[in-house]
């Protein structure tokens, strides 16, 4: 009975410490005394008393602490926390062999240590990330080599990239330099973080318009292009000649691979005194200045304007009868039609230059031959130029341009070989008129200068003693001679002659009988002598009665 009761009392003691809260996270049971009662006589190995039930396992992060004995269950008890480990990642046998199984992200191993952070450490990134098993590897960013630009920087867990510079092509230079770690004075941990970039390149240029150092005027090449940093065309503005200097060599402005050359200059040629500039000599200019000698005015020609520096003389062509055959101008008589031409076609008319109050310049008067002393040293027509054989002489001789059987200083006088059958109006010895002449010749032009002084002279007669088969006579004219002069028409209407005596020789004022005038805006003429009649002593008529002297 007292065993009993000590065994009582022992069961009651535990059973009082297990239900005061022994701490566990085991399955514990409710039970009555008779149940403990009868534990004592029939639990087994492995069982407690309560029903006799099976021993508990403990959880995954527990460990057993005794118990599963006698009348207790299996005692579990938490493993011991870990940092930076969820406790259903840690396991453990005891109090002391707790290990983690998954520690936090930025952890590792049993003991869940800090993964190690590559990026913290400058030039270091995270090639293979931290385990649970392993720590996180590092490695050295890359480095770029001298001729190299970051083309990606080195991360937290990349690598930096480096990329070769380029070289400029050939017909291009370098406007920025390649970027290198040196370029941006970088020591070698900066440089994996900083970006840089490849070389720039730009076409190379000529030297012209499209050149960026163009600035209106002309450049030349003074450097070729290169592939260096700033390595385009350089070029420099041509040289611009002065003043009395023209070009010589032109500037030449080269290529991107070929030097040019600048502007080359001379001297211009110097104009003398009695030259004129044809091409003027200036800077712009590519050729030297052309000088001619200043003209003279050529037979048949009046000076309309002097030489002056930049132009030559003028010297227009003196008027004939082609230009003022109608005007009625006594000093632009109609005869000059008669006036011979030169081997240019031109008409042998001679004249000088005149000045009105107006200042213009004109043409004096044409005639058909000249003076061989008609001008004085001022260059300007001798007054009252006199014919030798009328006393005068101081111009020279009288040269005649007309055409045959034409005379007369405007060429008004046509010859027939026959008398001129129109009575004589009046007549003068020569002696006596102040004839001084020596040759028939000068006989005949003595009487042809009085018929021009008396104003009805229609034609005057010289006696030359020839006959119907020699009309031209042998006479030799003198002072003794006489001069007929006539006042009537020599050809009737019809153009026929009116004169047959070969005895005589006729000359026809034609610029008197024969009339040329404007009328409205007609050319009109009045033709009373037709020199293109032929003469035949058969043809020849007279007036009735009245012809003769």
């Amino acid at each position: 009975m007292n065993k009993a009761l000590s065994v009582l009392a022992v069961v009651a003691v535990l059973g009082a410490s297990f239900f005061a809260g022994q701490k566990s996270f085991g399955t514990t049971f409710e039970y009555d005394h008779a149940d403990v009662i009868d534990a004592v006589a029939g639990c087994g190995e492995g069982q407690f008393i309560g029903g006799c039930t099976a021993c508990g396992g403990c959880a995954l992060d527990e460990y057993k602490a005794g118990g599963c004995s006698y009348f207790k269950n299996t005692f579990c008890t938490l493993c011991t926390d870990i940092k930076h480990c969820q406790h259903e990642h840690i396991r453990c046998t005891n109090r002391d062999d707790h290990i983690c199984t998954q520690c936090d992200f930025g952890f590792w191993d049993v003991d869940c240590k800090a993964c190690t952070v590559c990026h913290e450490t400058p030039g270091l990134y995270e090639y293979e990330a931290c385990q649970q098993d392993a720590d996180a590897k590092c490695a050295p960013c890359t480095k770029c080599g001298d001729d190299e630009w970051t083309s990606t920087t080195c991360g937290t867990v990349t690598d930096s990239e480096c990329t070769k510079c380029s070289d400029c092509d050939l017909d291009s230079w370098m406007t920025t330099k390649c970027q290198t770690k040196n370029e941006l004075t970088l020591n070698d941990v900066d440089a994996v973080y900083t970006y840089g970039h490849d070389t720039v390149c730009a076409p190379c240029t000529k030297c012209g318009p499209r050149h960026p150092g163009f600035e209106g005027a002309m450049i030349y090449a003074t450097q070729i292009c290169n592939t260096e940093f700033m390595g385009q065309t350089e070029c420099t503005k041509c040289d611009s000649c002065a003043e009395g200097q023209f070009i010589s060599e032109m500037c030449e402005p080269g290529g991107i691979h070929d030097l040019g050359t600048t502007t080359l200059c001379q001297d211009c040629q110097e104009r003398q005194d009695d030259e004129w500039t044809v091409f003027p000599c200036s800077p712009l200019h590519t050729s030297d200045a052309i000088h001619q000698t200043c003209s003279e005015c050529g037979a048949g020609e009046y000076k309309f304007a002097d030489c002056t520096g930049n132009s030559d003389t003028v010297c227009p062509q003196c008027p004939d009868a082609g230009d003022t055959l109608f005007l009625q101008d006594e000093n632009f008589k109609s005869g000059l039609q008669y006036c011979k031409k030169n081997e240019q076609g031109q008409t042998e008319t001679r004249c000088m230059a005149q000045t009105d109050e107006n200042g213009v310049v004109s043409a004096d008067s044409s005639k058909c031959g000249e003076w061989t002393d008609g001008v004085d040293e001022e260059g300007k027509r001798k007054p009252r130029c006199l014919h030798a054989h009328s006393g005068g002489g101081q111009c020279g001789e009288w040269i005649s341009y007309c055409e045959e059987d034409f005379g007369g200083e405007s060429c008004c006088y046509h010859k027939y070989p026959y008398n001129c059958g129109s009575i004589t109006a009046r007549e003068r010895i020569g002696v006596r008129a102040g004839y001084e002449g020596e040759t028939s010749d000068d006989f005949v032009d003595f009487c042809r200068v009085l018929c021009d002084e008396f104003p009805d002279c229609m034609g005057f007669e010289v006696e030359d003693g020839g006959n119907d088969e020699l009309p031209e006579g042998p006479n030799a004219l003198n002072g003794e001679s006489i001069c007929f002069f006539k006042a009537a028409y020599t050809q009737d209407p019809m153009h026929n002659w009116y004169g047959k005596d070969a005895n005589f020789d006729c000359y026809s004022n034609t610029c008197r009988q024969n009339s040329y005038q404007i009328v409205g805006s007609r050319f009109a003429k009045t033709i009373n002598y037709d020199v293109n009649t032929p003469f035949h002593k058969n043809e020849a008529k007279t007036v009735g009665d009245l012809a003769g002297r």
